[in-house]
């Protein structure tokens, strides 16, 4: 993770949308945010943004994975219960807190292991509470080969990939019990 501050402070009167949530997307890859895509950049919707994001990780291999965590109601959470679970749960696991920050803006930051570890807004803005929606988003990155939403272009288009040696069909079914066969000095572990 590299910590990346963003390029451009929201001004929406003045034509200039905000770039932390590629910043932190960024910073999470070691990416610099002037080699990312803005994906909010012209008032995009949020559908459009996360179709942007989706694509661009696609072209990676990868996908986002996104959670809402509710701040009141019977099941509430407070940013530090989102912090705490997501910690726990995903131990060593960078991903995004998404919420309002003190500017009173929606804003993305770097979380890892319960703590927000990087903070891309210029001012350290933070979070200080859930997005409009009353929600906090939580999103963690993972391999696209176990999202449904690949493209033809992207299914693995033999069976020798990782995936089928592993016992898997393209449709996600286990086919047979995958065959491991000892190596050399690890001849005890075989199944």
């Amino acid at each position: 993770m590299t910590p990346f501050k963003q390029l451009l402070t929201h001004d929406p009167n003045n034509g200039v949308y905000g770039d932390c949530h590629r910043t932190a997307i960024g910073a999470i890859f070691d990416i610099p945010p002037e080699q990312m895509p803005h994906f909010y950049d012209r008032d995009r919707t949020e559908d459009q943004a996360r179709q942007l994001v989706d694509e661009w990780l696609a072209a990676r291999g990868l996908t986002q994975i996104s959670l809402p965590f509710w701040e009141g109601g019977n099941h509430a959470d407070s940013l530090r219960d989102v912090l705490s679970k997501t910690g726990r749960w995903n131990a060593g696991q960078y991903h995004l807190l998404s919420g309002t920050s003190r500017n009173g803006l929606g804003h993305s930051v770097v979380c890892l292991d319960g703590l927000i570890v990087h903070d891309p807004s210029p001012t350290d803005a933070g979070i200080i509470g859930p997005l409009d929606d009353g929600c906090y988003w939580v999103t963690f990155f993972g391999s696209s080969l176990a999202s449904s939403r690949r493209t033809a272009r992207q299914r693995p288009t033999k069976r020798s990939s990782a995936f089928a040696r592993a016992g898997f069909s393209r449709a996600g079914r286990e086919t047979v019990a995958p065959t491991f066969k000892p190596t050399k000095g690890n001849d005890n572990h075989s199944v």
